[in-house]
């Protein structure tokens, strides 16, 4: 799934590696893959506005130190944890069965498909006015402290 969605509040268009590795799963395209997906768009909606405050506390109140790469890790392993368990629970109920099975096939794609951001440019470099600003502050900083002092 596409992770730029309209401001209307509807899931985004699905992708066309996960359309794939569904096909590749069931065969044929059924009109429930399309509920499950939309499932796991608003489920990624409410979960993705929690962890980040999980986060947050862990930072706060246990000085726990986070990368960029790791937050996204924890927030993408939290997410399926909850969502297979969605799955898992509803495979465990005969009225849902089918429907937990569509879910956790959707899952196992969307965890298959891996998304790698093209090669990055390397950092802007800064404007070399900007750089003999920067240069000249300690020079000045010391000029002001000395004019204080004096």
């Amino acid at each position: 799934m596409a992770a730029v969605h309209d401001e209307g509040g509807t899931a985004p268009h699905i992708g066309k590696r996960l359309k794939k590795r569904i096909l590749l799963r069931l065969g044929n395209w059924k009109k429930e893959i399309d509920d499950q997906l939309r499932r796991i768009w608003w489920a990624w909606c409410s979960i993705g506005t929690a962890l980040p405050w999980q986060i947050r506390n862990q930072v706060v109140h246990e000085g726990v130190k986070w990368t960029a790469k790791s937050q996204l890790e924890f927030m993408w392993r939290r997410g399926l944890q909850q969502l297979y368990a969605v799955a898992r629970s509803e495979r465990l109920r005969a009225n849902l069965r089918i429907q937990g099975l569509y879910l956790q096939i959707c899952l196992e794609s969307l965890e298959e498909v891996t998304v790698e951001a093209p090669p990055g440019k390397s950092l802007p470099v800064a404007a070399t006015w900007r750089q003999q600003k920067l240069l000249e502050l300690p020079r000045r900083l010391t000029l002001f402290q000395v004019a204080n002092n004096a």
